[in-house]
């Protein structure tokens, strides 16, 4: 097992999560001052500049802008030809170089999907908060600005990798947007602030924001965090109404609809609500989206290539343990236990103690207890190895 990389708990100390979520979350930003603080550990800029010079590197997950205008892929990236003669556009290193020493910052999104160290850390942030994530970084060259005056339409954990960048951060009325708009009302200033290396800002959704970079270049990670909103249960209700109720797939009253006709079906709509309502009750409805993020939740693949390399040479003697990094959800009945993750089910069967493969700790093959002869112990730890529930621990 690995320890998990970054821990926000740590990271907003000495602000406490009920502290941070009944005054901040939804509600207000907050610039924690992290004196000395360093995040090498988590990213560098030569992991960033190995990631960059790659020579078959797509560019989707990677943008420029400058000064609020976002430059076309074409000005920095080639088409190259490959062996079988199809074409294929790349980023061109040389030329996102280029656009960076004439002031554009250079974006990479979606960065957890395509920087293993970013993976980590993103999939640690989900797990602890229970929400999904998104890591986009932001390298910033001196005196220069990426994106103006904007807000986004999710909350933000932000951690600062280089500085210092000034941000100014305004108000305009907006109220927890989910959708990008033009502003409700002119933008008002309410505060400069100066991120140095090492601190935290967290921005709620609708906050308006703009940053400038100094005598220096910037680099700075934005956490993305896409939890389920009210909206999501409505439209839970609304797939439900779909699939159980041809009264909701039939069309609605239209002009050639009679006065009665219409009454009827305004009355019946609600009736029909109602029982929808009342057969799958808010707290199903809640249960559903935490399942939901179980199954949508990023998978840690790390070590897992190993595994399948060492998959044959597991015995009775080998020490496994329940891979970390990732929310499961257990069922238990009569007969069995099922274990859910990702996409993935695991059923034991009630014979077996199930005790070990829920547990933190390491256990060899050979603990496993219940009716199964040895071959059965070592044939039910490769398949939950092979799922990913299980590692092999060296």
């Amino acid at each position: 097992m690995t320890d998990n990389p970054i821990s926000i708990s740590k990271l907003i100390a000495p602000l406490s999560f009920s502290d941070f979520f009944e005054n901040y979350w939804e509600k207000n930003y907050i610039h924690i001052q992290k004196e000395g603080n360093s995040y090498d550990h988590i990213i560098d800029t030569n992991a960033l500049d190995a990631f960059l010079s790659m020579q078959n590197l797509k560019p989707e997950g990677v943008r420029l802008a400058r000064d609020g205008y976002q430059i076309p892929e074409t000005e920095w990236t080639k088409t190259t030809t490959i062996l079988n003669g199809i074409q294929n556009v790349i980023v061109d290193p040389d030329k996102v170089l280029h656009h960076y020493y004439e002031g554009a910052t250079i974006i990479i999104s979606f960065a957890e999907l395509m920087i293993p160290a970013l993976a980590n850390v993103n999939s640690a942030i989900e797990q602890e908060l229970g929400i999904k994530s998104q890591a986009n970084v932001y390298i910033t060259p001196p005196n220069a600005q990426g994106f103006t005056q904007h807000y986004d339409t999710h909350d933000i954990i932000l951690l600062q990798i280089k500085g210092p960048k000034t941000w100014n951060l305004y108000d305009t009325g907006e109220e927890l947007p989910t959708s990008t708009g033009p502003f409700t009302n002119e933008p008002t200033l309410i505060e400069t602030i100066t991120i140095n290396t090492g601190d935290i800002l967290y921005l709620p959704r609708g906050v308006v924001h703009e940053a400038f970079s100094s005598e220096t270049s910037t680099i700075h990670i934005n956490f993305s965090l896409k939890p389920r909103y009210g909206f999501h249960l409505i439209e839970a209700i609304a797939e439900l109404a779909q699939k159980e109720d041809v009264f909701f797939r039939k069309v609605v009253p239209h002009k050639f609809s009679s006065n009665k006709q219409r009454a009827d079906y305004m009355s019946a709509f609600n009736e029909k609500l109602q029982e929808l309502l009342a057969k799958h009750p808010v707290e199903e409805l809640i249960k559903k989206q935490e399942e939901n993020f179980i199954e949508r939740q990023n998978l840690d693949f790390n070590g897992r290539l190993t595994d399948a390399i060492e998959y044959d040479q597991i015995s009775a003697e080998t020490t496994v343990c329940r891979r970390t990094g990732f929310t499961y959800n257990v069922e238990a009945s009569a007969h069995s236990t099922t274990i859910s993750f990702g996409k993935k089910k695991i059923v034991l069967p009630k014979f077996v103690d199930n005790g070990l493969f829920l547990q933190d700790a390491p256990f060899k093959v050979k603990e496993i207890k219940g009716l199964l002869t040895e071959d059965n112990k070592i044939s039910m730890v490769q398949s939950l190895v092979r799922t990913g529930y299980l590692m092999i621990m060296r």
